[in-house]
């Protein structure tokens, strides 16, 4: 797999968890 596929999956799946991470943090308890 080309190396610069590798990366836009990761940029994209890392893109993802903070996504979700600041969904969770502004759902949170304050």
């Amino acid at each position: 797999m080309p190396l610069q596929k590798r990366l836009q999956e990761l940029n994209e799946w890392l893109g993802e968890k903070v996504i979700r991470f600041d969904m969770y943090d502004l759902a949170g308890p304050q």
